[in-house]
């Protein structure tokens, strides 16, 4: 079967063992994603060439058999393909650790600074730090994802200290807040642009000071980007109508972060005719913006917003690095 789809999320439950104060996906429920949908979104893989597959929730740590059934059915069928999970870090345990190991799977922890930063917004913080100390005892590689709202701004810099105790630590990623789901109830907002562009600065001079005392640095995905502006024709395969997301029922849409949004609906992975036709023959359904610089459905969830550009960010931050150094 051929398709264009080279960016796959699974989304195999949308169970959650935390209430994220902005979590975009909105309250956990109980949906657990079945062998069958497995098997059926895996086929739209390609078979012998490369393609990334994201493991997600909800938690998908919470469903450690599924997550595992997947990741092997992954491995049978798409033989270059690369495998990520993302993960609250929570209930890392045993079976995590195994599945991971074995499948050879990315890890990505979300963690939105230090304990009292991030039991504000996320919780269970200590859960958090134990299962990080798994992941070290067991030899396997981490990166941190952190969602930047006004509540945290301005200490992002903690961050690079935090994971300096961790050798396996790898690097960080810098989502910013998207007003979807649970963030339009509670009061969480937009970080000020001028609060953000000084905070990332810090944050930057800070990476570097860590990483002179570190064997292997830390790295910072959004300052990789940027400098070596390899930023390609669009910001995600989303935008190339390359990506599919499937939510724990079998829907598809066409990224993970539009999951229960009808207005990106694209059908139902048991309807798999039609569903091959919406994706080939309509690859609008799959397209927000070419906006290369930032995330196609943060845009449009946020554009009623006074958000920061992260154009101007980036540059501005470069362009004061640069005078500096």
């Amino acid at each position: 079967m051929e398709t264009n789809i080279k960016y796959l999320i699974l989304s195999i439950t949308d169970q959650c063992n935390l209430e994220c104060r902005y979590c975009y996906m909105g309250k956990s429920g109980s949906c657990v994603m079945t062998r069958e949908i497995v098997n059926r979104a895996v086929e739209f893989l390609p078979q012998n060439e490369k393609c990334h597959v994201q493991i997600s929730g909800g938690e998908p740590g919470l469903q450690t058999e599924i997550m595992r059934y997947a990741a092997q059915a992954v491995r049978e069928h798409a033989k270059k393909a690369t495998m990520g999970v993302q993960t609250n870090g929570t209930v890392i345990g045993q079976q995590f650790v195994d599945i991971v190991k074995a499948f050879n799977i990315q890890v990505g922890v979300s963690i939105d600074g230090r304990k009292e930063v991030n039991d504000l917004l996320r919780g269970k913080t200590d859960s958090v730090f134990k299962g990080l100390g798994e992941l070290w005892n067991n030899d396997i590689e981490f990166r941190t994802t952190t969602v930047i709202c006004n509540k945290n701004v301005e200490r992002l810099f903690e961050i690079p200290f935090m994971l300096s105790a961790f050798g396996n630590a790898r690097g960080m990623a810098l989502d910013m807040l998207v007003r979807k789901g649970r963030a339009k109830e509670t009061g969480i907002e937009m970080p000020e642009t001028n609060k953000t562009i000084e905070s990332f600065i810090k944050l930057v001079n800070t990476l570097e000071y860590v990483n002179k005392a570190r064997q292997t640095p830390l790295t910072l995905r959004e300052l990789e980007k940027t400098e070596s502006k390899k930023m390609g024709l669009s910001y995600c395969h989303a935008a190339l109508g390359e990506s599919m997301a499937v939510a724990p029922n079998g829907d598809v849409y066409s990224c993970g972060q539009v999951i229960g949004d009808r207005n990106f609906y694209c059908g139902n992975i048991a309807d798999f005719k039609n569903l091959i036709l919406s994706i080939n023959e309509h690859k609008s359904a799959l397209t927000f913006t070419d906006n290369r610089w930032d995330c196609p459905s943060r845009i449009y969830y946020n554009r009623d917003e006074n958000w920061p550009d992260v154009n101007h960010i980036f540059s501005t931050v470069n362009s004061e690095r640069n005078t500096i150094h």
